[in-house]
C-alpha cells in the first residue's frame, strides 16, 4: 500500500550522481522520464548483484520486478503530479536474502526546469519489521495471558451468578433483555430463550409501568445506582410475583451510557406477609371503629333514654299535675262568674237600701263608715274581675301544660302544629318577659294556614322546646355587647312548601353561630354551654326525633354576627316505612 506524500524539494537539476551518493550505504537510482536508469550508487548495485553497465539504459520496471499495474501508477503518480511517494514491499533484498524494503521516490527537473524523471531511494527495512513483529508477538502473548485470566475471572463470575439466589439481568437502550441469569426460569417458569431480545415492558404490570420506566431512564440519565425499587411483574402462569431491584448503568470503554444491569429478588412472601398485615390492621380498624361508634351509639341511646324517660316522667308529672289543677281551676273559674253576678245583685239591692233608707241607724252607719262601703262597692267589682282574669290565665297554663306533655297521644295523630309552638311559648313565657339586665325578647309569628299535621305532637313540642330555649340562651347573652337599642327578637315562620311538606322557622337576632360549631352542632354531647347548663344533647335528640322519627330534615343557617335559623321540615302524613 503507497503512502503519498507532498513536497516542494523537486526542482532539482541532477546532471550525474554526486561522488556523496554514490558511495552512501543507502542505495540510490537516477531514472529518465521513461524510468530508465541514467545513474545508480554503489549500494543500489551491490544489494542487486549488478554492474553499473548492466544497468544504464536498462527498465528500472523490469530491473526489480515493477511491472504490475499498481507499481506503474505509484511511479508515474509521482512523475506527474511531482510528489513524494512512498511504499513497502517484501521481496528479494540480496541474492541470497528476502526481506523489507521501503521505496521512496522523488521527481527531478532539469537546469531549464523542465521534468527530467525520478530519484529513488531503497531502504532495507527488515530489522525494523522484525523488531515490529517480535514486539507484536509478545503483545500477542501478553493479550493471551490477557484474555485467559478474564476468562477464568467471567467464569468464576459465571458460577457466582449461577448460583445466587438472585437474578442478574442486562438491558440495552431498547429495553431488551442482553442477559438473564438461569434463575429467571426458576422465578417466573419461562424458558431463557423465550425472552431473547424481548422487552421487559411484557412482563411488567401495567400499574407499575411507569415507574420502572422512570426508574431505568433516571439510571442511564444521572449514572447512579437506583436501589429498592419494588413492583409487580407476571409468571408464565399468569401469576403476579412482587420483586426488589438494585439497578446501575452499563458503560462502555468510551463512556457511553449503553444499557442498564442490576439484581433482582422475589419478595412475594414478604409482600404477601405484608399485605395480610395490612389487611389484618385494617380489619382491627375497622372493628375498633366499629366497637367506637357502637359506643357512642350506646351512650347516645342511654341517654336519650334517660331524657325520654325524664320527658316523660315530666309529661307524666305535668299532665298529673294539670290533671289536678284543671278541675278546682275550672271550678274557681266558675264560681268567680256566679260569684260576680251574685256580687252585681247585692249591690243593686244595696243601691236600692240607700235609695229607700237614706238615713240608716247610728249601728249601721257606724259599720257603713268602718268598711268605707263606698269604696267597697267600687272596688269589690275589680277584685272578682282580675280573680276571673287570674282564673283564666291559670286554665290557659293549665291547658299548654296538657298540649305540650301530649300524654294522651304518644301514637302518631293529626295535631295543629301551631298549638304546638304556641303551648311551647306559654311555658317559657317567664323567660321571654324583661329583666332588670336585658330587655324583653319580642316573638314574631308569620304563621300560613297549615293542616293538620300527622306526627308525634309530644316529641315535635320537645324539638320546639329544644331550639327556642337554645335561641333566648343565645339572646341573654348578646345583651352585654349589644347597643342599647338592640331589640332581641325572635321570628316564627311557617308554612306549605308542598303538597305533603311544612316548614317551620325559628329565627334570632343573637350573635350567630361560627362554622367550626355549626358543622357539629348535632353531635352528641357537642355544647358550647359552660359546665352544667347543657348536656350537648338537646339539639342531637331533637334532629333523630325530626330525621328518623318524622322523615323530615333539620338544618341550621347561620353565620357569625348575622344570626341564628332552624329549619324544620316534615311531612304532612307520615309514610309507614318512615316511622320508627
Amino acid at each position: 500500500m503507497a503512502e503519498v506524500l507532498q513536497t516542494t524539494d523537486s526542482a532539482i537539476a541532477i546532471p550525474s550522481l554526486p561522488a556523496f551518493l554514490t558511495y552512501a550505504p543507502i542505495a540510490v537510482a537516477v531514472l529518465d522520464q521513461h524510468l530508465n536508469y541514467l545513474c545508480t550508487s554503489h549500494q543500489w548495485r551491490a544489494s542487486g548483484g549488478w554492474d553499473e553497465a548492466d544497468l544504464l539504459g536498462q527498465s528500472h520496471l523490469e530491473a526489480v520486478s515493477h511491472g504490475s499495474d499498481e507499481w506503474r501508477f505509484f511511479y508515474q503518480q509521482s512523475l506527474t503530479e511531482g510528489i513524494v511517494a512512498q511504499r513497502e514491499e517484501f521481496a528479494q533484498i540480496s541474492p541470497t536474502a528476502t526481506g523489507w524494503l521501503n521505496w521512496r521516490v522523488s521527481p527531478w527537473r532539469d537546469a531549464t526546469g523542465n521534468p527530467g524523471g525520478l530519484i529513488v531511494l531503497r531502504e532495507d527495512i527488515t530489522a525494523q519489521k522484525l523488531a515490529v513483529l517480535e514486539s507484536h508477538s509478545r503483545a500477542q502473548d501478553d493479550r493471551a495471558l490477557i484474555e485467559a485470566a478474564l476468562r477464568e475471572s467471567e467464569e468464576k463470575f459465571r458460577r457466582l451468578v449461577e448460583s445466587a439466589n438472585d437474578l442478574t439481568y442486562m438491558i440495552g437502550l431498547d429495553g431488551n433483555f442482553t442477559y438473564l441469569s438461569p434463575q429467571f426460569q426458576e422465578m417466573w417458569g419461562y424458558e431463557l430463550s423465550d425472552f431473547e431480545g424481548k422487552s421487559f415492558v411484557e412482563i411488567v404490570h401495567p400499574e407499575d409501568m411507569q415507574k420502572v420506566t422512570r426508574s431505568a431512564q433516571r439510571v442511564m440519565q444521572t449514572r447512579q445506582r437506583d436501589s429498592g425499587l419494588e413492583f409487580r411483574t407476571q409468571r408464565k402462569d399468569g401469576s403476579w410475583c412482587w420483586i426488589v431491584c438494585n439497578s446501575s448503568p452499563i458503560v462502555d470503554a468510551q463512556g457511553n451510557v449503553v444499557g442498564v444491569q442490576g439484581i433482582a429478588r422475589d419478595v412475594s412472601d414478604r409482600k404477601q406477609a405484608e399485605l395480610q398485615l395490612q389487611q389484618s390492621e385494617a380489619k382491627l380498624r375497622q372493628q375498633a371503629e366499629e366497637l367506637t361508634t357502637a359506643l357512642q351509639k350506646l351512650q347516645t341511646t342511654q341517654l336519650q333514654l334517660i331524657q325520654s324517660e325524664k320527658m316523660s316522667s315530666l309529661g307524666q308529672l305535668v299532665a298529673g299535675v294539670a290533671h289536678e289543677i284543671n278541675n278546682p281551676v275550672n271550678f274557681i273559674y266558675g264560681n268567680v262568674i256566679h260569684a260576680g253576678e251574685y256580687v252585681q245583685d247585692l249591690l243593686k239591692l244595696l243601691k236600692l237600701y240607700y235609695e229607700h233608707y237614706p238615713n240608716p241607724g247610728t249601728a249601721i252607719q257606724t259599720a257603713i263608715e268602718e268598711i268605707d262601703l263606698d269604696f267597697l262597692m267600687q272596688d269589690l267589682p275589680k277584685v272578682l274581675s282580675s280573680m276571673k282574669v287570674g282564673a283564666e290565665r291559670i286554665r290557659q297554663i293549665v291547658l299548654s301544660l296538657r298540649k305540650f306533655s301530649r300524654m294522651d297521644e304518644a301514637e302518631l295523630k293529626q295535631v295543629d302544629i301551631h298549638d304546638g309552638i304556641n303551648s311551647t311559648l306559654m311555658i317559657l313565657e317567664h323567660r321571654l318577659k324583661a329583666k332588670d339586665d336585658h330587655p324583653a325578647i319580642q316573638v314574631i309569628k308569620n304563621y300560613s294556614p297549615l293542616p293538620l299535621v300527622e306526627c308525634f305532637a309530644g316529641e315535635l313540642n320537645q324539638v320546639f322546646m329544644n331550639i327556642l330555649t337554645n335561641a333566648i340562651d343565645a339572646l341573654n347573652e348578646v345583651r352585654f355587647t349589644a347597643p342599647s337599642n338592640f331589640m332581641p327578637t325572635i321570628t316564627l315562620t311557617t308554612q306549605q312548601t308542598e303538597s305533603n311538606q311544612i316548614t317551620i322557622q325559628i329565627a334570632d337576632n343573637g350573635p350567630g353561630i361560627p362554622e367550626s360549631v355549626k358543622t357539629r352542632l348535632f353531635d352528641p354531647f357537642f355544647t358550647t354551654k359552660p359546665v352544667g347548663k347543657g348536656t350537648g344533647m338537646g339539639l342531637s335528640i331533637s334532629y333523630q326525633i325530626i330525621t328518623e322519627h318524622h322523615g323530615g330534615s333539620l338544618r341550621c343557617n347561620s353565620a357569625l354576627g348575622q344570626g341564628a335559623e332552624f329549619v324544620i321540615s316534615i311531612p304532612i302524613k307520615q309514610a309507614t316505612q318512615d316511622v320508627l
